[in-house]
């Protein structure tokens, strides 16, 4: 992953000195996202000053020719962008195909001049991948934000006082007088409801997530034009309206060749890559997968992290046989045990938002707890902590049958002074 962040200026109120130095401040607390290079571009056309920051870990194109933030061959375009584009060879040969002449071997150039040929809409309608970018128009001075299908990439955004903030982190919109620290009540609601915080809100006040699969675009100070490139909903809408017309074993047989093409496109890489297997279908699919020919560079390692019992020895031995695999396997107890709490300081600097938990061990309670003392001094959003264990004589899923009955139960608290972040462990088995 790497980490995006910049801020555009509409009047003019800063020079690009302090501009730049904020954007700085911004991917130094993105370090961890990319600890392999760090970019910054300005640029000042009348009042306006843009300043685009870039953190990398370097996947595709390690050299000098994937640094960002990037600028298009024509000069009209820069872009900062996180994540990958899966079918990026394919973008590319139809963009060779159009007389584009490419200078890197990096998706993100691929990315950038597809935006440059086609326009940002017909080139996210032709990527696959999970990604979440910042495009600035020196020609029409716009910035256009753009996030993938599914919303694996994250993105943060604040307008106000005639700028415009954004981040692949809230931690980094943050930092200094940057944005407003006001708790959202809204989104505290929701995350009570759903266990997290829905996009379009954060759990700062103002603050907002681009929703997965919409593109924004800033022009001034005006509110941003949305437009919501894929939708999911529509997706289901169109596969009741066409349903397949195939048997079984066509349909097994189509299935197995599109997750074979998905396994085989997130194996480009120019370093070695890893798999963290959690034991559900997908990941034993994909390890298999990688395991009998669909090929990766000989001598690459395979990491299996988080293993979970329910990947059997039998197949790690059957992979074993077939390919050369480097195994690394930790029990979620030794993840989860006493040590686990001398992390908790770290965790509000990665996470940014609090989301629900699951774990059913001793501390779990205690650390919790700990985690919102920390999130709010970190962030400054002043909380009440309440355990709303046992409500009901037993212990219960947050986000089953009584979930409902959260927010009620703390309705009086939020009506003071101070929002209020309920903690806890959850259903417990």
């Amino acid at each position: 992953m790497c980490g995006i962040a910049g801020i555009i200026d509409w009047r003019g109120a800063s020079d690009l000195g302090e501009l730049s130095r904020r954007v700085e401040a911004m991917t130094d607390a993105l370090r961890q996202r990319g600890p392999d290079d760090a970019g910054i571009w300005s640029d000042m056309r009348g009042e306006t000053g843009v300043v685009l920051g870039h953190r990398r870990l370097s996947i595709i194109d390690l050299s000098r020719a994937g640094h960002q933030p990037m600028i298009s061959a024509n000069g009209r375009l820069a872009i900062t962008y996180n994540g990958e584009i899966y079918n990026f060879p394919e973008i590319r040969d139809e963009l060779r195909a159009s007389g584009v002449q490419l200078r890197g071997r990096s998706d993100t150039e691929v990315l950038l001049e597809a935006c440059a040929t086609w326009g940002v809409e017909a080139a996210l309608e032709r990527c696959v991948g999970m990604f979440a970018f910042a495009l600035w128009s020196v020609e029409d001075q716009t910035l256009t934000l753009a996030r993938d299908r599914i919303g694996e990439k994250p993105l943060y955004w604040y307008q106000g006082d005639g700028r415009i903030w954004f981040a692949s982190e809230l931690t980094a919109l943050l930092g200094g007088d940057n944005c407003p620290r006001t708790a959202s009540r809204d989104a505290i609601f929701q995350y009570l409801e759903k266990g997290y915080v829905p996009a379009p809100l954060s759990i700062v006040e103002n603050i907002h997530k681009l929703e997965p699969g919409t593109m924004l675009v800033f022009k001034g100070e005006a509110p941003p034009r949305r437009h919501t490139y894929w939708d999911i909903a529509k997706c289901v809408e169109f596969g009741h309206v066409n349903p397949l017309d195939s048997d079984d074993s066509e349909i097994s047989s189509e299935l197995e060749r599109l997750l074979r093409r998905s396994v085989r496109q997130k194996l480009v890489s120019d370093v070695p890559l890893g798999v963290f297997l959690s034991g559900g279908v997908d990941v034993i699919f994909h390890l298999a997968s990688r395991a009998y020919g669909v090929g990766y560079a000989k001598g690459h390692h395979t990491e299996l992290l988080q293993h979970n019992e329910r990947i059997t020895n039998n197949l790690l031995e059957a992979v074993a046989r077939h390919r050369p695999v480097q195994v690394l396997i930790t029990s979620s107890s030794c993840v989860y045990d006493d040590g686990g709490p001398d992390t908790v300081p770290e965790l509000p600097l990665f996470e940014g938002e609090p989301e629900m938990a699951n774990w059913g061990y001793g501390w779990a309670k205690r650390f919790l707890e700990q985690k919102a003392l920390i999130y709010a001094r970190e962030t400054g959003v002043p909380m009440t902590i309440v355990r709303p264990f046992n409500i009901y004589g037993e212990r219960y899923n947050w986000i089953g049958e009584y979930s409902q009955a959260i927010p009620m139960l703390v309705k009086k608290v939020m009506d003071g002074d101070d929002p209020v972040i309920i903690w806890g462990s959850g259903a417990q088995r």
